[in-house]
């Protein structure tokens, strides 16, 4: 189920920032082209565990729903970051290093120039108050069901994890777009 929302992410980041390359624009469709991608990739997975039988057909359909937000949201967690500061960064070496193979305007576009930018700050702190909500959420009693799948020994330790991943990374996020608002207030 990777390969069709690969194939949907990449060419909605293409098609979207293909003639009006910014960084702040590249922030935004590229947060809206997680969410879309990581959702077609969930529903495929769901699809996969229907049909292979590793879910019963007969299920309440809010298991079905909750995996499918649940696997969308862990996956645009791990994905955010990397989306908004090493991406960035490779495409700015590769356009160095490889300009011949690069639009014109991507070699033009200034980092420097964009960030730290209002859309970015927003796109951190509404992230991160979102996956904190999940993280504390994941306290709340029946929260458990997270993990059945895995063995009563770990099933605790996963969830920790879990909850600590969404803990970190929301707080992280947090931090990251307020000091990078704040730092935009002394640039002006």
């Amino acid at each position: 189920s990777g390969t069709p929302a690969n194939f949907l992410a990449f060419y909605m980041l293409g098609y979207l920032l293909h003639e009006k390359f910014t960084w702040t624009r590249f922030v935004t469709v590229g947060v809206i082209t997680l969410i879309i991608a990581n959702f077609v990739c969930a529903l495929g997975v769901l699809m996969y565990f229907i049909l292979t039988g590793i879910f019963p057909v007969n299920l309440p359909y809010m298991f079905y729903l909750g995996f499918v937000i649940g696997l969308t949201l862990w996956w645009y967690v791990t994905m955010l970051p990397f989306l908004l500061f090493l991406t960035p960064v490779l495409l700015k070496a590769t356009a160095k290093a490889i300009p011949q193979f690069m639009p014109e305007h991507l070699i033009k576009v200034s980092l420097k120039r964009e960030f730290p930018s209002k859309t970015l700050s927003g796109v951190l702190v509404f992230s991160g108050i979102g996956m904190a909500i999940i993280g504390l959420v994941m306290f709340l009693p029946g929260s458990e069901v997270l993990v059945v799948a895995y063995k009563p020994g770990v099933q605790q330790i996963i969830l920790n994890g879990m909850r600590t991943m969404f803990l970190l990374t929301g707080g992280g996020c947090i931090a990251t777009g307020a000091a990078f608002g704040i730092l935009k207030l002394f640039l002006k």
